[in-house]
């Protein structure tokens, strides 16, 4: 049962265990994506982290490619949102005019 643990589903009990002590640890684009997700969904994200700030590590390589990346996932965010208001006022336009 051992060599095999990773396969087997845990129990209850040591799901429970595992969520009251466990140490959260995320990639890179899980902190890029706050800047992709929409307001609602970004303030709940950061509630979780609020709320398991105690269990919470980012390793340096993640803290790095956070910084290398992130200007450019915000100008890619802001642009993505011009384009789509664009296209937005321009469905209108052609809206208007039929």
């Amino acid at each position: 049962k051992n060599a095999i643990k990773e396969f087997l589903e845990p129990t209850n009990d040591e799901k429970q265990e595992l969520w009251e002590k466990c140490v959260f640890v995320f990639d890179t684009n899980v902190l890029l994506n706050l800047y992709r997700y929409s307001a609602k969904t970004r303030t709940s994200l950061l509630a979780a982290f609020e709320s398991f700030k105690d269990r919470i590590w980012i390793p340096y390589q993640v803290a790095f490619e956070f910084m290398r990346k992130r200007c450019e996932v915000i100008y890619e965010t802001v642009h993505r949102y011009d384009q789509f208001s664009k296209e937005l006022m321009h469905l209108q336009v052609r809206q208007q005019k039929l």
